[in-house]
């Protein structure tokens, strides 16, 4: 390199250097020039509920929301960008209160504490629409459990507890101890050594769990009645169906605000995503709805076939394979079950295969190469090959199995046995039983962290949640019973 060129070279690289670096830090990085101040810098994102209109937003940024920092040294004032951005420089140490209000939300309001050479991240503070205080943006973290409670009425799914029990106690179940026939005790909670702080609980609510600390729980209060929970692709929405054929959504950055509703016409069974997150199925007595998760608006029903044996089956639960290209749906009755595979796209079967009598749930291998399908009325589990679609084996689980969850790497499957009160352990290859763990009294909804380290299982007889150590294989924590209110379906945040 000429002696030019090189000093041309060494020039560009202290033009850069000095862009990107702050005016107060222009100094050489061995020593000399100026002094470094004392203060620190603030900065955060300001954001408000996201539109409907963006699938997977996972916020909306607020612009011109006005900021101002008030402490002992005085006050600094800013406003959002148009990413909802501020930022304030090389602020005097000490404590200030945060103010951020903009015409039409409620003002956030919190007090933070800035030392010398910190850099304090704000990210993201949530706006809440119509006035009121906005609370702090509370990130909640990825593998948070969603847990849907329900209250409990006398005559409530009378003729559905009645079919189950049916089949409960011919395959071996105590009739006394199956839900209905003693009355439940919610005096004292089902684990002596439960520390829980007691927090306000609804009759409808979604319970929260912190993944980092399982004693920590608060409630949602829902106004309708939820069964099954689906989160969106990005965790940031949460789909709750409803008894009133509602399926309501919440935002959960936002405080888990009701932010719409998708309509149907009849109550959901089951929901499952596309792995694009695209679309939202929803299994109902219609058959399957199909939802546009950009305007959350159904855009299609798609009706069910006949099952092989000429009866008419509800279809009862589903899945999607994970290159989103078939719909997989158990379609159930008192005495016979079958699975069909849908063609996502001209939404015809284009395979079956009959499982035991009423199936309730199904799951699929993370790879997409077997199904897992709980045949409620045959106290099993069908182990199926999903391409081309045919019955590998049945394992015997537990009386009354009703939902089912893979692990994360797809060694473990995992089955809550309403009957029996455990959760059935499966190995994702083979399908043969090595292990059982008991929980509370009869269990339906189940899921698995992301990470795979805890499975949550709704026990929905005695209003408790267990949370189960998948590496040990037993259950670690159930929550206090709530009263009146009966826990269903369960998501984890992903």
């Amino acid at each position: 390199m000429s002696k030019n060129n090189f000093l041309k070279v060494i020039t560009l690289v202290i033009l850069i250097a000095g862009m990107l670096t702050p005016a107060y830090a222009q100094i050489w990085p061995f020593g000399g020039g100026q002094k470094q101040p004392s203060g620190g810098s603030l900065f955060g994102i300001v954001i408000g509920p996201s539109g409907l209109n963006t699938p997977g937003a996972r916020y909306s940024p607020v612009e011109g929301a006005a900021v101002e920092a008030k402490g002992q040294h005085g006050t600094f004032n800013t406003v959002s960008d148009a990413q909802g951005g501020f930022k304030f420089m090389q602020i005097p140490e000490g404590e200030y209160t945060i103010t951020i209000s903009k015409p039409g939300y409620g003002p956030f309001i919190k007090q933070v504490k800035v030392n010398k050479a910190d850099l304090v991240n704000m990210d993201h503070i949530s706006l809440i629409p119509g006035g009121g205080i906005s609370a702090p943006g509370e990130v909640i973290p990825p593998d948070t459990a969603y847990v849907a409670f329900a209250v409990i009425k006398d005559d409530a799914n009378s003729s559905m507890t009645s079919q189950w029990k049916k089949g409960a106690i011919k395959m071996g179940a105590d009739p006394y101890s199956l839900e209905g026939n003693s009355p439940l005790d919610n005096s004292t909670p089902s684990n002596p050594y439960e520390h829980d702080t007691n927090i306000t609980s609804y009759d409808n609510s979604l319970m929260t769990i912190n993944p980092s600390d399982p004693a920590k729980l608060n409630y949602v209060k829902l106004d309708g009645t939820p069964t099954f929970l689906c989160f969106n692709i990005a965790g940031t929405k949460l789909y709750v169906a409803d008894t009133t054929n509602l399926v309501m959504i919440y935002d959960v950055l936002h405080n888990n605000m009701n932010i719409g509703n998708i309509r149907l016409g009849s109550a959901a069974t089951d929901m499952t995503l596309s792995p694009d997150g695209k679309w939202l199925f929803i299994a109902n007595a219609d058959g399957v709805t199909v939802v546009d998760t950009i305007n959350h608006v159904p855009v299609n029903t798609i009706e069910m076939p006949q099952m092989s044996n000429g009866q008419f089956g509800f279809p009862m639960a589903l899945t999607c394979s994970p290159d989103g290209m078939k719909i997989y749906v158990a379609l159930s009755t008192a005495d016979s079950g079958e699975v069909v595979a849908i063609d996502a796209y001209t939404k015809q079967p284009v395979g079956r295969a009959m499982v035991g009598s009423c199936p309730t749930g199904i799951a699929i291998s993370p790879d997409g190469s077997k199904l897992y399908v709980a045949d409620h009325n045959s106290a099993d589990v069908a182990v199926l090959s999903a391409n081309p679609l045919s019955l590998l084996t049945r394992t015997s689980v537990g009386v009354s199995p009703a939902r089912l969850a893979v692990s994360p790497d797809g060694a473990k499957v995992y089955v809550s046995c309403k009957g029996t009160g455990t959760v059935a352990i499966l190995s994702g290859p083979s399908g043969s039983n090595i292990g059982t763990v008991n929980v509370g009294k009869e269990p339906i909804g189940i899921a698995v962290t992301g990470d795979g380290s805890r499975i949550y299982v709704a026990n929905s007889a005695d209003g408790t949640v267990s949370i189960i150590d998948a590496k040990a294989g037993f259950e670690i924590k159930r929550t206090k019973a709530q009263p009146k209110s009966r826990p269903c379906g369960v998501a984890v945040k992903p």
